[in-house]
């Protein structure tokens, strides 16, 4: 977008427009058999009408546990078609860290895959707050930007077509890339350039550059309303009686 475009209050006012948290609960595999669990304490339940084959089992083994259960050979992570849609990618490197420690502490895989998609998910939702707090934060500097008593009122919009036509005619493509918000085809940007400090003075560099344009030759044809603006400027340079 052009940079002396005025600002409509959304964009970025040079183009003149504007994470690990805690993991979850891990639900213990299996259920105890219901006759144990009819009367009593479950560890004191007596054994009666031939339950005794029952007593040699763990109360909460997963052998009656129905699914993927256990500690496999190997963990293995399924990406879904929609995670693939939210870009997310295995690093290697932790996917292999995580596994031994997923081992040691007899993660079944459903327990493995689950753990690792919440995961996920809260960083996903970490970032997305981030954003939005960044986005905010920015918004308030154009709208500072907009009553600054040196930049902002009713001057705003000369000021920041000077600063935008300084920056273009005394910088680089690359700075002002940075001074710019992030985005897809510009995610180095910084958004400094939203800012009613880096404005106020950028405006001030830019009046000084913008004064030395008046400085004309002796040789050079001036026309009345620049010769006025001469002596109303340098009043010394011009006799008084000229």
């Amino acid at each position: 977008m052009d940079q002396n475009d005025q600002d409509t209050g959304t964009g970025d006012v040079l183009d003149g427009t504007p994470p690990a948290a805690d993991t979850p609960p891990v639900e213990a595999g299996g259920k105890p058999d219901d006759a144990a669990a009819s009367s009593g304490d479950i560890l004191d339940t007596p054994t009666a009408d031939g339950a005794d084959k029952e007593t040699t089992k763990d109360v909460l083994s997963d052998d009656d546990a129905s699914g993927d259960e256990g500690v496999p050979e190997k963990y293995t992570f399924d990406v879904s078609d929609e995670l693939k849609e939210k870009g997310f990618e295995i690093d290697e490197t932790k996917f292999e860290v995580f596994s031994e420690k997923a081992k040691e502490m007899g993660l079944s895989q459903d327990q493995f895959q689950g753990i690792i998609e919440y995961q996920y998910e809260l960083q996903q939702e970490a970032q997305q707050t981030a954003v939005a707090e960044w986005e905010a934060q920015v918004n308030t500097w154009r709208e500072d930007a907009k009553v600054d008593p040196d930049f902002g009122g009713e001057n705003y919009a000369a000021n920041v077509k000077a600063v935008g036509n300084m920056l273009k005619g005394h910088t680089d493509a690359d700075f002002i890339a940075l001074l710019k918000s992030p985005s897809p085809d510009n995610p180095t940007g910084m958004a400094i350039g939203n800012h009613p400090v880096f404005l106020r003075n950028m405006n001030r560099i830019a009046k000084v550059l913008s004064d030395t344009d008046l400085v004309l030759g002796e040789d050079v044809q001036k026309d009345d309303a620049t010769e006025a603006s001469l002596r109303r400027m340098y009043p010394t340079m011009y006799p008084k009686s000229a």
